[in-house]
């Protein structure tokens, strides 16, 4: 799993966001080798699905990198309601 991020990312922060992506409930299981190393996430939540398919859109994207970009920082919750209100006012 490490392979892929080799150098960019501490093993730590990649561990932590997975961790944090499981206690948001946006994917169903993580199973974990000795200790608290993620070796498998087996699949997305009806949330994460939902994110998921909000943002895979890159104009739906862009549109939420702009409205938070001004912002330090947002919380997960917030950011998956405003991409749900991007999409669907870009649907209406």
């Amino acid at each position: 799993m490490y392979n892929k991020f080799n150098g960019t990312y501490d093993e730590d922060v990649i561990n932590y966001h997975i961790k944090f992506i499981y206690e948001s409930n946006l994917v169903e299981k993580v199973s974990y080798a000795s200790g608290f190393i993620p070796i498998r996430i087996w699949d997305l939540t009806p949330l994460g699905h939902q994110y998921a398919a909000n943002i895979r859109d890159n104009t739906i994207w862009n549109k939420l990198k702009g409205t938070i970009s001004k912002f330090a920082s947002i919380s997960l919750p917030i950011l998956i309601q405003k991409s749900s209100e991007i999409f669907l006012n870009t649907i209406s």
